[in-house]
């Protein structure tokens, strides 16, 4: 609720301490959510990066736990943001897949 009245450093906390919870006790659904949670809030600042890790973190929990339907919002909300930066996912997918190689092409070399 917070974030929805513009008060998203309030609502970063209270997830963050959520988060914080949910990993002490174990439970990976509720982690999940939250960090999808964190990732909207990232999402509606502009961070587009800082969401895209958060919404990766979601996804990621979810397909562990079988979530088809929340795994299904999360991708909605990476492909929001792609098309917003008028790429798509497949375009991401690529390009983290290159960036060892153009970081340090000579290890990517030898890793082919």
């Amino acid at each position: 609720v917070s974030h929805l009245l513009g008060r998203s450093d309030e609502a970063l906390r209270a997830y963050e301490e959520s988060r914080a919870l949910f990993e002490s006790v174990g439970d990976r659904a509720w982690l999940a959510t939250t960090y999808n949670n964190i990732g909207s809030i990232y999402d509606a600042r502009g961070e587009t990066d800082a969401a895209l890790q958060w919404y990766e973190r979601s996804a990621a929990l979810k397909e562990e736990l079988g979530d088809r339907a929340g795994l299904a919002a999360t991708y909605n909300n990476n492909g929001r943001i792609y098309d917003a930066r008028g790429e798509s996912e497949a375009d991401h997918r690529r390009k983290e897949r290159d960036a060892p190689a153009i970081r340090n092409p000579k290890s990517a070399i030898r890793n082919s």
